[in-house]
């Protein structure tokens, strides 16, 4: 299994228990290197999680 295939597999089984456990109340959680993450806090500060949702940080 490659990196990529493993790190999407790792991701939709975060998705998928997030979602049955708690599904009114799922953390926002960003999938993101450290300097993309840095960028985009410092530039727009406008985040899609990883189900779907923008959020912001301040």
């Amino acid at each position: 299994m490659s990196r990529k295939a493993y790190v999407t597999y790792i991701q939709n089984a975060f998705v998928n228990a997030a979602t049955l456990l708690h599904p009114n109340a799922k953390t926002h959680t960003c999938h993101s290197p450290s300097e993309a993450f840095f960028n985009t806090w410092n530039t727009t500060n406008e985040f899609t999680d990883v189900f779907d949702r923008t959020f912001s940080i301040q």
